[in-house]
């Protein structure tokens, strides 16, 4: 696997991680978006993998959905 093949699986990784618990939460992508300030759409962009998350806004996400940073990376978080 090639790194740019690495950086696409961990950022589609990331994205459903953070789809899958929002949803699980019954939050909306507009509610999540609000509050870490980005667009609806932006953030419809990390969800899917498209976009790379910045630690910084990973970090905010991570504080809304109240999992720390780490459950984002893993591929089948426990919870």
């Amino acid at each position: 696997m090639t790194i740019s093949e690495t950086e696409t699986a961990i950022n589609k990784l990331v994205g459903i991680n953070i789809m899958n618990k929002r949803k699980k939460l019954g939050y909306s992508g507009q509610f999540l978006a609000d509050c870490i300030g980005v667009s609806q759409q932006q953030l419809s962009r990390y969800e899917r993998g498209n976009s790379r998350i910045s630690v910084e806004m990973l970090f905010k996400v991570s504080v809304i959905l109240k999992e720390p940073i780490s459950y984002f990376l893993i591929s089948e978080p426990i919870h």
